[in-house]
Order: structure tokens, then C-alpha cells, then sequence
């Protein structure tokens, strides 16, 4: 079974690819499955123990959980997009780079890394759009959106 893919178009490097259909959204939520959030502590007295939402540690615990848990997303949508597609057009143009930029690359970077990071993502507007990318991979986003454009 073919993975569903979608278009994207770098829009400062000009680059077009179709990249799998990830969901940054979808990916968080499996994540918080995976790495449940901390508990708050507990405080009281006489045998009588209450959890204490307000604790200065449990918010900080649960800001550290909730960057963790969209590294971890963001992590995993970029393992899922390296397996794109690359045209003979693009394998010609990752190898021109390579030629042009010896000294920034190694035998671990494979053509797929290359091509995404250093020819479809010269700017930080080709950046932006990759993150739009993954945002729009929820479909309820999409939803949500037309909704909203419909107002």
C-alpha cells in the first residue's frame, strides 16, 4: 500500500517535492501516549493527601514534558519526510552541491538529507513552509481552517 504523499513548494528556494503526508498533531498525540505527563505532587496532612496542581515543580515539569513531547513529534515527522521521493532532477542537483560543498557533508548524509536540507530549504521561509507542511498533514487543521477562511 503507497503512503499517501502531498505537494509542497519551497517558496525561496523555488523547489518542488511531494513529501509524505505527515501530521506534527497526530504525531504529539502518539508521543503523550508514549511518554505519559508527570503527575503533580501530593500535599496535605493528617492522612489527608491531595494532588497540588499549583506547585511551582509540577509546572515546570509539565512545560519540560510539553517541549519534549514536540521535539520528539517534530523528530519523528522528519524521519517520516526523508523517505521522499527524489527525481533524476534532484539526484543531479544533490550531486552538483556535493561537488560545490565537500567539506559540509559526509557518508552519513544520504541524498534525501541533502536535497530537503540544503537545496529545498535555502531560507527560513522554506522552513516556515516545511512547519506549515507538517501542520496541515491533520486533516481536522484542514478542517478547522476552511471553517475559519469561510468567515
Amino acid at each position: 500500500m503507497k503512503k499517501p504523499v502531498r505537494e509542497i513548494t519551497f517558496p525561496g528556494s523555488g523547489e518542488t517535492a511531494w513529501l509524505p503526508n505527515v501530521s506534527l498533531a497526530a504525531l504529539a498525540s502518539k508521543m503523550k501516549r508514549k511518554y505519559p505527563a508527570p503527575e503533580p505532587p501530593l500535599q496535605g496532612a493528617d492522612g489527608i493527601f491531595e494532588k497540588n496542581y499549583t506547585a511551582p515543580e509540577y509546572k515546570l515539569a509539565k512545560e519540560a514534558h510539553t517541549e519534549y513531547i514536540s521535539e520528539k513529534a517534530y523528530d519523528v515527522a522528519m524521519r517520516r519526510l526523508y523517505n521522499l521521493h527524489l527525481t533524476d532532477e534532484m539526484e543531479k542537483q544533490v550531486t552538483v552541491w556535493k561537488d560545490a560543498n565537500p567539506e559540509e557533508w559526509d557518508e552519513k548524509d544520504t541524498d534525501k538529507h541533502l536535497w530537503l536540507e540544503e537545496i529545498a530549504m535555502e531560507t527560513t521561509e522554506d522552513f516556515e513552509a516545511l512547519i506549515d507542511f507538517l501542520g496541515a498533514g491533520d486533516s481536522k487543521q484542514e478542517t478547522v481552517k476552511a471553517i475559519q477562511d469561510g468567515f
